[in-house]
């Protein structure tokens, strides 16, 4: 650039400012290492982050909470286990009452949160028991039952729990039983009157399995149940369904039960995480900052590395805190090194942060583990395609294809992926065969077919599923559209067009958050093309006030820094 001009050493001076601003840590939070030097990556605000951001688009934001299928410590090019994991599927429901059906997933999930505090020995999450075993991820009675539970979890210890009710009365029973040898290592149980007794019931079958697992750290069971989530049952109920729903993608069904959740108690932590996921993954950015705010505000209630979760994923939210972000979730990783849900989402930080080296070694480790979720071969794929990797990250899918061939998912990101490499024939060819496999379709292969199009020059089929995803329910697949439809249109030159359409974009959502600020960040650029600066400097104000330390605020910042210099 040119320094001559003070305008543009001004807003240039702003954007280091704010990549040197202090940030807020949480009080008595852990002091960390310092943050990288940020100066030497102001690349981010340059180089193209397509890769990143469809890593993130489809998974990382889907999954932020999870904790996926265990997978051991690396050492070197060995992985071995470390601790004791332990399988808790659904509670059966010996007294048959379909009022008490909730409790089978609710204490399931309860005794998981409880025994979370415990740091030696680890649970296997709901969300990895529904991806392992689906609708059979329910306590096992016979011996076979018991053999696939063991052999599919890889778990070293199945607890197996059952509830009945007479009259006001509920009792709750659990063994916990070895994997391999089938012995009852734990046998307890505790009864008490009306569901509010619930809490207190799991906090005693929780302290039964810690004092044999865990004799030397029994006595310090951090805090209660009702003290790390919520003490009403009811909130805790529309929890756990919506927290089901959302793990099986009805993410429109889970929205309504997560907020009445938080409605009935505000301070439940873990509800307004997951509500701020859904929120997330549906493009309703603003709904979700502030779920993640109110998460952050009782962040002291949780379990250790679930706070350590949440404090990732709200400094994730913004650049200038991103490498807090990363901090984060390397601290949750010390606590829980075998956590390969924290593995991921720590890969899937590094690579939109365009460290792709980083990003790929974390993910050959939880590949090296024949890790069972399909999103550790997308995002690996999609690291070496940002290196330029393209028959690495082939190979990748090739080979979890030919293991799933049924996988629609994985057919759209190969076709995700031959499209970033040029090759947009056999692209469409693999977004059909997701599609047979899908026929309902979804927003990711749709909007996985309007890059090959566009990519073909076929103009009329990139517009027309432009088109269709602007008359869309949804505001994100609104704003894809017509954010499609202005990049079709300004690649035929037709600029003054494709200006209106981002407009059109941003227009999608009722109040302003990083989408809108992109929207008009692309605009921007436009105007800068045709020497119409006062315009770009106007459209890159207007960017970074919509969303201030987003890539797309920054990104203006840098455009308005170009058009203050003329």
């Amino acid at each position: 650039l040119d320094m001559s001009g003070g305008q543009a050493r001004q807003a240039i001076e702003e954007l280091l400012a704010a990549l040197d601003r202090p940030v807020e840590r949480p009080a008595g939070g852990k002091q960390r290492g310092a943050p990288p030097d940020r100066r030497r990556h102001l690349k981010w605000l340059l180089i193209p982050l397509a890769v990143a951001v469809l890593a993130l688009a489809f998974t990382v934001v889907r999954d932020y909470l999870s904790v996926e299928p265990d997978v051991a410590r690396q050492s070197g090019d060995e992985i071995y286990d470390v601790t004791p994991v332990v399988a808790i599927p659904k509670f059966r429901n010996l007294s048959g009452t379909e009022g008490l059906d909730w409790l089978r997933d609710g204490l399931a999930e309860m005794v998981i949160t409880d025994l979370s505090q415990a740091s030696g020995f680890r649970v296997l999450s709901s969300e990895q028991l529904e991806r392992m075993l689906g609708e059979e991820s329910i306590a096992p009675e016979s011996p076979a039952e018991y053999r696939n539970v063991a052999q599919r979890t890889n778990a070293t210890a199945i607890l197996i729990g059952r509830f009945a009710q007479a009259g006001d009365a509920i009792e709750i029973s659990i063994q916990l039983q070895d994997a391999a040898s089938g012995k009852i290592l734990v046998a307890h149980r505790e009864s008490g009157i009306g569901e509010a007794s619930v809490f207190e019931l799991v906090d005693g079958l929780s302290r039964a399995v810690r004092k044999t697992l865990e004799p030397d750290d029994s006595a310090t069971f951090d805090k209660d149940l009702r003290d790390v989530s919520t003490a009403s049952p009811e909130a805790y109920r529309l929890y756990t369904e919506g927290l089901l729903l959302a793990i099986r993608d009805k993410r429109q069904e889970a929205i309504p039960l997560l907020e009445r959740s938080v409605e009935i108690d505000p301070d439940f932590s873990m509800a307004h995480a997951r509500l701020a996921i859904v929120y997330e993954n549906l493009g309703m950015s603003a709904q979700a900052d502030a779920s993640v705010e109110r998460a952050y505000r009782n962040i002291d209630r949780l379990p250790g590395k679930y706070r350590y979760y949440i404090e990732g994923l709200r400094y994730s939210r913004t650049w200038r805190t991103y490498a807090l972000s990363l901090d984060a979730f390397r601290t949750a990783l010390e606590l829980d090194p075998g956590s390969a849900g924290l593995r991921y989402q720590l890969a899937l930080l590094y690579g939109r942060g365009e460290f792709y080296e980083a990003a790929i070694s974390e993910l050959d480790v939880l590949r090296k583990a024949n890790n069972r979720y399909v999103g550790i071969e997308h995002s690996l794929a999609n690291m070496h395609a940002a290196r330029g990797e393209f028959e690495e990250g082939q190979q990748v899918l090739q080979t979890l294809l030919q293991k799933e061939p049924q996988n629609w998912m994985s057919h759209t990101v190969m076709g995700w992926h031959l499209t970033s490499w040029g090759k947009s024939e056999d692209a469409l060819a693999a977004y059909d065969r997701a599609s047979a496999l899908r026929p309902g379709g979804s927003l990711f292969l749709q909007s996985g077919r309007w890059r090959a199009h566009m990519l073909a020059h076929d103009w009329q089929a990139a517009d027309a599923i432009a088109r269709e995803q602007t008359v869309s329910d949804v505001p994100y697949a609104q704003w894809l559209g017509f954010k499609h439809l202005a990049t079709t249109t300004m690649l035929r030159g037709n600029i003054s067009e494709a200006r209106a359409l981002f407009e059109q974009a941003a227009a999608t959502y009722s109040e302003p958050n990083a989408f809108t600020a992109m929207a008009r960040q692309r605009s921007a650029w436009l105007s800068l093309e045709q020497n119409n600066y006062a315009q770009a400097i106007e459209e890159s104000e207007r960017a970074e006030s919509e969303a201030p330390d987003s890539w797309p605020a920054w990104e203006a910042m840098f455009v308005r820094a170009l058009a203050e210099q003329g």
